[in-house]
């Protein structure tokens, strides 16, 4: 057996007084439930400490990206437009592998590291998912981080996640946790107000949905408001949603947790 030395041994215990906050309970003002039910969207300031998403950014140097062929195209646009008119030309989108300011994703970490693991089924982060559902349980079912560069990092049009999911029933949601600053100009999530009442609409691709439905054009425009590291947001997985470019030179940090129903 390896000895451990005193100095490594104290590393390890300061860790772990910096993890126990995820011990700890949060509890989640009535008002973002009512509103996450309401009108599809909740927010969780204060969520996760300095320490804990210090340490998610440190694990997440460690993670291996996620493919770029996993993913199909950019959401920049090569070309074309979204009319419905069938003499026009469809849009066309880059490549990932020719775009730099795609978003970069790692993926299913808790399913290969104890470490995000704990962060998805914590008391902290798993008790705030079934106060916001309203549910004696819940299924952790995905982590994946969303990192868009500086400079410039492409939008994200409004879509659904529920058609990308290979789920039978809805009623998952998505925890998006910022891991640095975010201002209004780096991108953070927006949501179409009461968008989750609208049923799944289906793949929209890498279109905004709003050009398939028309009617969700007149749809108020919520969030996009500036967020502190460990802050949160959530959204059904029916609420349509999307993100603005990142015009900073910062690079925009989340992870993000998602639950389902346990029945």
């Amino acid at each position: 057996m390896t000895p451990v030395s005193g100095a490594t041994r104290e590393v390890r215990n300061e860790q772990e007084r910096d993890l126990a906050f995820l011990d700890s309970a949060y509890t989640v003002p009535d008002a973002e439930i009512a509103n996450l039910h309401e009108h599809g969207w909740a927010r969780l300031p204060g969520l996760l400490n300095a320490e804990v998403v210090a340490e998610l950014r440190r694990r997440l140097a460690d993670e291996p990206l996620r493919p770029l062929d996993a993913l199909g195209k950019s959401y920049r646009k090569l070309g074309g437009n979204t009319a419905a008119d069938t003499d026009s030309e469809p849009v066309k989108f880059l490549d990932h592998e020719l775009d730099s300011k795609h978003n970069q994703n790692h993926e299913g970490m808790a399913w290969r590291n104890p470490f995000f693991r704990r962060v998805g089924t914590s008391r902290r982060v798993a008790g705030a998912a079934v106060q916001l559902m309203r549910r004696d349980r819940a299924v952790f079912i995905q982590d994946i981080s969303f990192f868009k560069p500086g400079g410039g990092g492409s939008p994200t049009a409004m879509h659904q996640d529920y058609a990308s999911w290979p789920f039978d029933r809805k009623g998952a949601i998505t925890i998006w946790i910022a891991l640095v600053d975010v201002s209004e100009d780096m991108g953070p999530l927006a949501y179409l107000e009461d968008s989750h009442r609208e049923g799944p609409l289906g793949l929209a691709g890498k279109l905004d949905i709003r050009s398939t439905y028309p009617h969700l054009a007149d749809a108020k425009v919520v969030a996009g408001r500036a967020l502190k590291a460990g802050d949160a947001q959530v959204h059904w997985d029916l609420t349509v949603h999307g993100a603005g470019p990142n015009a900073t030179d910062v690079v925009r940090e989340a992870y993000l947790t998602r639950f389902t129903g346990a029945t």
